[in-house]
């Protein structure tokens, strides 16, 4: 892998997707080409918003090598997890309620603990059930120890389906918008949905992984 085409790409997806921020996906140690080589490469680079991993460890490496971005941890975790996670700058993704621990590291670190919530908008793989979302969100957002960074979702890459989900994704913030939830930005468009999908999937950033690569779907 060349450093400069790796930089070549993230600069063509920018410019595919109007210049929106990119949530560069490195899971799967950097889809081999090592989380942290990948983190360091294009942590400089103002294309690039942020970077986000599946694995707690990965987040934790990009910290120890010294990323300064933003990083998301899209994987599980737990209350052991979650005070190191939030003490070194790593962001949970969230689609549960929130227990004590969380209140009570709050108040420890005496801040908000940032989150991104995601919603399974039909996928069933992973998320709170879009149809369940609103009262997670709100909850959530009415919590002085959370804060919603992000709200987030994952494409099926069905034809028939990824016409239906983001309708279902817009209901939804369309109505925590209604009563004043402040969710972030919002993202979902994958490397697939960049290349299958038209612009209004792209939302306020963009997540690719293989892309990155010069992979196509």
């Amino acid at each position: 892998v060349h450093a400069e085409h790796l930089r070549h790409n993230v600069q063509e997806v920018r410019r595919h997707v109007g210049g929106r921020p990119i949530l560069a996906v490195i899971k799967d140690n950097g889809y081999g080409s090592g989380v942290v080589e990948v983190g360091g490469l294009l942590d400089g680079d103002d294309a690039v918003a942020g970077f986000a991993v599946i694995k707690v460890d990965e987040a934790l490496r990009l910290r120890d090598a010294g990323v300064k971005k933003p990083v998301l941890l899209m994987g599980t975790f737990d209350d052991q997890n979650l005070e190191e996670l939030v003490a070194r700058d790593v962001t949970p993704m969230v689609y549960q309620p929130i227990g004590p621990v969380w209140d009570r590291l709050s108040s420890k670190m005496q801040k908000p603990i940032p989150i991104h919530v995601c919603v399974d908008t039909g996928i069933g793989r992973v998320g709170v059930p879009y149809t369940e979302a609103g009262d997670l969100i709100r909850d959530l957002a009415a919590r002085p120890s959370v804060r919603i960074d992000g709200l987030m979702m994952t494409f099926a890459e069905d034809p028939d389906l990824n016409v239906e989900q983001p309708r279902r994704f817009a209901r939804l913030y369309e109505s925590l918008q209604r009563d004043g939830v402040a969710t972030g930005q919002r993202h979902a468009a994958s490397t697939d949905a960049l290349f299958r999908l038209s612009e209004d999937a792209f939302m306020d950033m963009v997540r690719p992984g293989m892309a990155l690569y010069g992979i196509y779907p």
